[in-house]
């Protein structure tokens, strides 16, 4: 017998005894009445609400011209669905007391699109679609053009999403087969998203590089006292548990404006310098940018267990989770642009040209909020000693 047919029966075993072993009802499972110590993980499968849409980033005109159609930006960011972990422990002080903390993350995920044309001719022709506010009037900066240059572009979302809680638990009512139990306690939830916007352009007969980023990060941050009941019902070795909580703080909003143009068109073509603002990122919204606003993080899930022993069970379940009031990066971009202060929009010369807004200080920092939700399906095991 090979060493790991040996170990799989083993593991058959392991699991016979387990699943033989008498339960002794429901003061037995895990993290209830009959053990002080109980641990959880899971794996989770969620899904977030899309992230709104920037205004058009990239299209092949002018907005408002025929030839107008949106090729990057206009249309919502889809991240979905996403896998993490979440864990907790808990300690049962008494029959009635308990204390728990709960902590959850979902890692990094990504919506990435990106376009090129080659600049031959037919080939399409790219353009960066603004509204010039010095001059009240639609704009366009070209990305790539038939017969003069190539370009590429691309937009990208990052999205990730992690929270803990401790809470103190206390039993309403109850006998062995049914509990109902109160909780409170303090909640912390962050959601981080990054929207970066990239165009470059080279022109065919000379060495010319040319390259815009544009890069909008919202953070939200609540931190808030937590209320809420819990319900949990159990027959032979199946239970069924039930939780609605909500927590009322302070969300803490983040924005973070970063912007830059490379290029060497105002040196004739020597090493590219670097210049503070891209497009869409402007002196006028770079920088950090904070405020506060009254949040509400409501949550409801429910959770099917079978216990294989008295110490250990398989649980799956579902939760669904709102925040009322999050910045996210879409619609913080502001296609509203004074050319004034952006060298994207200058002539070529050497030396480049000093800068002096002159009208209206645009793009803005825009702070639009929404709602957010996140939901999915967790699978996982509980363990009780």
């Amino acid at each position: 017998m090979t060493p790991l047919m040996r170990a799989s029966r083993a593991v058959a075993v392991a699991v016979l005894v387990l699943v033989t072993t008498p339960v002794a009802g429901f003061a037995e499972a895990p993290g209830l009445d009959g053990s002080r110590w109980s641990t959880s993980a899971e794996y989770l499968l969620w899904w977030l609400k899309d992230s709104p849409a920037a205004p058009p980033l990239l299209s092949t005109g002018t907005l408002g011209q025929p030839d107008f159609s949106p090729v990057l930006g206009s249309r919502d960011y889809d991240v979905s669905p996403q896998s993490g972990g979440r864990f907790g422990v808990g300690y049962r002080f008494d029959p009635d007391w308990a204390i728990e903390g709960i902590g959850f993350f979902l890692p990094s995920a990504a919506d990435t699109r990106t376009v090129q044309s080659s600049g031959a001719p037919g080939s399409a022709r790219l353009v960066v679609p603004i509204f010039r506010v010095e001059e009240s009037r639609e704009s366009r900066l070209s990305i790539a053009n038939p017969g003069e240059f190539s370009g590429t572009a691309r937009e990208s979302l990052t999205a990730d999403l992690h929270g803990a809680e401790l809470n103190v638990t206390r039993r309403l009512a109850g006998d062995d087969r049914w509990r109902l139990d109160l909780l409170g306690g303090f909640r912390y939830l962050r959601l981080h998203e990054t929207l970066s916007f990239s165009a470059s352009s080279v022109t065919i007969p000379d060495p010319d590089i040319f390259q815009i980023t544009d890069v909008f990060e919202t953070t939200n941050r609540f931190y808030g006292l937590q209320a809420g009941i819990r319900g949990e019902y159990a027959r032979d070795r199946w239970f069924v548990r039930a939780t609605a909580k909500v927590a009322l703080g302070v969300m803490r909003q983040s924005i973070d404006v970063t912007g830059s143009l490379l290029t060497n068109d105002f040196n004739d073509f020597l090493d590219p310098q670097r210049f503070v603002g891209g497009v869409f990122t402007q002196p006028s919204n770079i920088g950090g940018h904070d405020r506060d606003r009254f949040g509400v993080v409501p949550e409801v899930g429910l959770r099917v267990g079978y216990r294989l022993a008295p110490w250990a069970s398989i649980v799956v379940g579902y939760t669904f989770l709102y925040a009322n009031a999050v910045v996210r990066p879409g619609p913080q971009v502001d296609r509203d642009v004074n050319t004034t202060q952006s060298m994207a929009f200058q002539t070529p010369q050497t030396p480049p040209p000093a800068l002096t807004l002159t009208g209206p200080a645009a793009p803005s920092v825009r702070w639009r909020e929404s709602g957010f939700w996140a939901q999915g399906l967790s699978v996982g095991v509980s363990l009780a000693f």
